[in-house]
Parts: C-alpha cells; sequence; structure tokens
C-alpha cells in the first residue's frame, strides 16, 4: 500500500530594511508585524547580504518574497537581488507619502496599520498578475 506525503508548500517570505531613519525603521517593524499576523515568514536580510548559503537558497525556494524598503534607495532589494535574483514584491515607503507622525511610527497607529494593509492589499494584486500570466507573457481569463 502506498502512503502519500502531503506537498509541502514553499512559504512566503518578508524582510524589511534595517536603516537608520524613520523609514528603515517602519520597513523593520511592518515586516515583524506581517510575520506575527501569520501571513509571512521572516527572511534574515543580514544572513542574505553575509551569504549564507541557507538563508539564500531558503529566498530562492520561496514561493514569493515580500521586501519592504524604507527609501528610494532600495538597500533590501539591491541585496536581495544580487544573491537571489529578479524580484516582484517590492515595497518601498518613500513611494508611500509618510508622513514623519508619531502616529505612522507607533505599530499600533492607524497610519502603521494602513500602510501593512496597504502591502498585503498590494502584494495579493501582484500575485494575481502572476498567476493569470503565461510563461510565455500572454494573459490567462
Amino acid at each position: 500500500m502506498f502512503e502519500i506525503e502531503p506537498l509541502a508548500l514553499a512559504p512566503t517570505l518578508v524582510t524589511g530594511c534595517s536603516g537608520c531613519l524613520l523609514g528603515g525603521y517602519l520597513a523593520h517593524e511592518l515586516a515583524r508585524a506581517i510575520v506575527s499576523d501569520g501571513f509571512a515568514e521572516p527572511l534574515c536580510l543580514a544572513a542574505i547580504g553575509a551569504g549564507y548559503a541557507g538563508d539564500i537558497e531558503s529566498a530562492k525556494n520561496a514561493a514569493d518574497v515580500i521586501v519592504i524598503d524604507g527609501c528610494h534607495k532600495a538597500c533590501a532589494r539591491k541585496m536581495l537581488e544580487k544573491k537571489v535574483g529578479p524580484l516582484v514584491h517590492v515595497f518601498v515607503l518613500t513611494d508611500k507619502e509618510i508622513q514623519q507622525g508619531a502616529d505612522v511610527a507607533q505599530e499600533h497607529g492607524d497610519g502603521f496599520m494602513n500602510l501593512k494593509r496597504d502591502i498585503k492589499i498590494q502584494f495579493a494584486q501582484n500575485r494575481m498578475r502572476m498567476r493569470s500570466m503565461c510563461s510565455c507573457g500572454c494573459v490567462r481569463t
């Protein structure tokens, strides 16, 4: 008799930059909050930058990688692209016109919660677009 093992689904990973300004702080905290919500598993950006093969392989094998950069320098995206390849789900907080207010910096403030919600929604929209495209570039209906 055959015993069928369950299919192991590749996880969705998330990482945020850890820059020294408000955007870097928020990117890191948003990534942590997304992990806390159970939406994704954490990806250690420092381990990727240090070249740890296991972490790089995990990122390459992930179903999706969500990258949250704090500013236009896009350090997290650039580091991951060098080690992992092209990325689809990249969010730059300065593109979202962050107000330097206490509400955004507070983890449970409305501004923070809105940013987290927006990232999740845009991730889902990107994923739907990816799933509807054939490898040749045509769109499935």
